[in-house]
């Protein structure tokens, strides 16, 4: 289970000791990403990275929700004085053909 990061738990939590890389996931439906919850989540998380040697946050969404995920990502890293950790936001379409894109910011 990922520890808790300042008051809120993410659903993935991964650190590579050799490269002092830390990763912060999380995973949100279309529904969930434009909220307050999922804001402070968001800025607990980027305010836990800035002070990590080297540090990403990713979030996975589905496709219609990556210009969503995107812009509240970039608001929560503002917010946190975190501008230095890159985020990627990772969008979804399930179908007959599966589709995935990223964004890196």
């Amino acid at each position: 289970m990922p520890p808790i990061v300042g008051s809120n738990r993410p659903d993935v939590f991964a650190r590579d000791l050799g490269s002092s890389l830390s990763i912060i996931g999380e995973a949100k439906t279309s529904d969930d990403i434009d909220n307050k919850h999922t804001f402070e989540q968001l800025e607990s998380f980027f305010d836990y990275l800035r002070f990590q040697p080297r540090a990403e946050l990713w979030m996975g969404v589905p496709w219609l929700g990556a210009g969503t995920a995107t812009r509240v990502c970039r608001h929560a890293q503002k917010k946190s004085n975190a501008l230095h950790v890159p985020f990627r936001v990772v969008a979804f379409m399930i179908g007959n053909t599966s589709i995935r894109r990223t964004w890196f910011e």
